[in-house]
């Protein structure tokens, strides 16, 4: 099963292309409520010709997910919802954000792959984490998204202010490249109750 991810809605570019991400229910519970089976035909009929998979923390769905997409005739891409932390061998802070990153070519799936094994074999703690050393490392061919309220800019607004928030985009903008990281904003009705 495949859910799309329940932040996401389909949306145009520049271009007239439309998008949306899915997280795979293998892994992501919680994230949504349709089957890779229903997906591609659904994805197809809104106009729909690419569809990226970003399950948080792992890429345990992409196979399953580019087999069927390949088979329904809609273009995959292979991303993951990474949780990024200060340092990825620390295992006496918990704290992580989350950074979407897409696979835009064969070595961002390589680089993708290889982000997602070191995170378990090197910075598991209670996720399998990344850091920006490690990401700046293995940027090549991926595409950086802003993800959710979990996202590092969207904390360092919540907690720091603008001018911090400025600060972490500039550093994501210097190791993912200006134009291959985007921004996500949006208002929302959602109240945080700051810890």
């Amino acid at each position: 099963m495949t859910f799309v991810h329940r932040a996401s809605k389909p949306c145009r570019d520049k271009h007239g292309r439309i998008y949306a991400s899915a997280s795979s229910h293998a892994v992501q519970l919680l994230d949504g409520a349709i089957r890779l089976d229903e997906l591609f035909p659904k994805a197809l009929a809104l106009g729909m010709k690419q569809v990226a998979m970003t399950d948080h923390g792992n890429l345990f769905g992409a196979l399953d997910f580019y087999l069927k997409a390949k088979a329904h005739g809609v273009k995959p891409i292979l991303g993951c919802e990474t949780y990024v932390t200060q340092d990825r061998f620390d295992r006496s802070e918990r704290k992580s954000h989350h950074l979407v990153l897409l696979a835009k070519n064969n070595a961002g799936w390589k680089n993708l792959s290889y982000l997602n094994s070191m995170a378990f074999l090197e910075g598991f703690y209670y996720n399998p984490r990344i850091d920006r050393k490690l990401l700046r490392e293995r940027s090549d061919g991926l595409i950086g998204l802003s993800a959710c309220l979990g996202g590092a800019v969207s904390r360092a607004i919540l907690y720091s202010g603008m001018p911090a928030a400025e600060e972490v985009a500039r550093e994501y903008d210097d190791i993912l490249g200006r134009a291959t990281i985007f921004w996500k904003y949006r208002p929302t009705a959602y109240r945080i109750r700051k810890r």
